[in-house]
């Protein structure tokens, strides 16, 4: 290979063109390490870093990351790749050049090749222009959330369980925007799963509590960045107005404070708990009751409860979240139940999963309703909320575990029947005639349970 090369470079055509094309790489990098004046680069830079899959992401892996730095050659070889492609394309749409391209020869080559160039000039111009335009329209500085989370101090417990270290940022993110004037939120949020809604729920609640604006960009919509303009130019506008009318605001803490179901509530409070498993959930009722509590299990959710859940609960949130939660609305606004005296029992799971914040959802479905007074019992095996109202004992412990394995064998009875059956006995009337599910429904749980 060495020797190669020393051959190459005894001839003076091939060292002109080694030399000019070690020159004009040398050009190139020197261009794309200076930047153009007036441009917040780490800014751009940081915006560009989640465009990766978008076509502003593939300029500037194009460019070598030049693009992100904003420097003088940021737009790299794409104006002349722009420029060949469209010099093509009119050579068979204009007479004259395709002349040129097929009866000029080697000069005609050299006239189309010279063409090019100022085309490309001109496409760089343009473009380069319009990037430089774009990036100076908003005049704003992007700061990600790991650069301001630390400057604030926690404001906890939240509303919702707090367990990710990247939502745990954005929380606190959150919490040191909403202190300043000169700062706001736009959270980048995907395509939408239970996860999503309970943290833009969360960013939400802290910052429009603080009379901030809360915007949220679905990364799914980034291929059509009109939607992402648009909110942005919103954004801008509201935070205009305010300015103009010297709006006032004033900061509040996020921390939230639950109603905590107390020894004094057990005695006289009803304790609403959706349907979960028709079967298991009335044996379970039965057991809580013989308990000394007061157990509603709800009646399965229709097209209302669905409704109501579309209405209090984000509706990125996963569709049981919608039933459980429009289940327990349902119940609250019908008037059967006195509000003042009236509990929410709901499971927890402690895991990564968004079943976790369930309860979180029950909390600002019930804050939206405008009753934030009733209590949300958390029953959880790690300890996540403790209510001096409602314990386990060992009693409650091994009538529960009744329940549930007298549960699975109805359930299992039910479904080996269930093929052969000429009416449906589930949701039949109670008389024995009408099914053995239906006789057993009512009474099983009163004689196990004597309640």
């Amino acid at each position: 290979m060495i020797k190669t090369v020393r051959d190459a470079w005894q001839i003076p055509e091939l060292r002109r063109k080694i030399l000019f094309t070690i020159f004009a790489l040398l050009i190139f990098r020197l261009g794309a390490a200076i930047p153009v004046p007036y441009i917040n680069t780490s800014g751009l830079e940081t915006y560009l870093s989640a465009q990766s899959g978008t076509i502003l992401g593939l300029m500037n892996a194009m460019s070598g990351s030049a693009f992100s730095m904003a420097t003088l050659f940021a737009l790299s070889i794409q104006p002349y790749i722009n420029s060949s492609i469209i010099i093509q394309l009119l050579t068979v749409a204009i007479p004259a050049l395709e002349r040129l391209a097929k009866e000029g020869g080697e000069e005609g080559r050299k006239k189309i090749a010279s063409i090019t160039r100022y085309t490309t000039v001109a496409i760089g111009l343009i473009q380069g222009f319009g990037y430089y335009s774009l990036i100076n329209s908003y005049g704003l500085a992007v700061l990600t959330e790991d650069s301001v989370s630390h400057l604030h101090e926690e404001e906890r417990p939240l509303r919702v369980m707090d367990q990710w270290m990247y939502h745990s940022r954005l929380y606190a993110a959150a919490n040191f925007v909403k202190t300043r004037d000169d700062m706001d939120l736009v959270q980048l949020n995907s395509f939408g799963c239970g996860l999503d809604a309970v943290t833009t729920d969360q960013v939400n609640e802290i910052l429009t509590n603080s009379g901030k604006i809360y915007t949220c960009l679905k990364i799914d919509e980034v291929s059509n960045l009109g939607a992402a303009r648009i909110r942005i130019r919103s954004l801008l506008a509201a935070i205009r107005v305010r300015e103009k009318n010297q709006e006032k605001r004033t900061v509040v803490s996020s921390a939230y404070e639950r109603v905590v179901f107390t020894e004094e509530m057990r005695r006289d409070y009803t304790i609403l708990c959706p349907d979960m498993s028709p079967i298991h959930f009335n044996l379970l009722e039965a057991a809580f009751r013989s308990c000394g509590y007061r157990i509603d299990v709800l009646p399965r959710a229709g097209r209302n409860a669905v409704d109501l859940g579309l209405k209090y609960v984000n509706n990125d949130a996963c569709y049981p979240s919608l039933i459980v939660i429009g289940q327990i609305m349902e119940a609250v606004l019908s008037g059967k139940y006195d509000l003042d005296k009236t509990a929410i029992l709901i499971s927890q799971t402690g895991g990564g999963c968004r079943a976790s914040n369930y309860i979180g959802f029950i909390r600002r479905a019930l804050e939206n309703a405008g009753h934030p007074n009733i209590p949300v019992i958390s029953i959880n095996l790690s300890g996540l909320e403790k209510n001096p109202g409602f314990k386990f004992t060992p009693e409650m412990l091994f009538k529960g575990v009744y329940a549930l394995v007298f549960g699975d064998l109805f359930m299992r009875v039910l479904y080996r029947t269930r093929p052969y059956e000429v009416r449906s006995w589930l949701n039949s009337p109670p008389p024995p005639t009408t099914g053995w599910w239906s006789f057993w429904k009512p009474r099983a749980p009163r004689q196990w349970f004597r309640t």
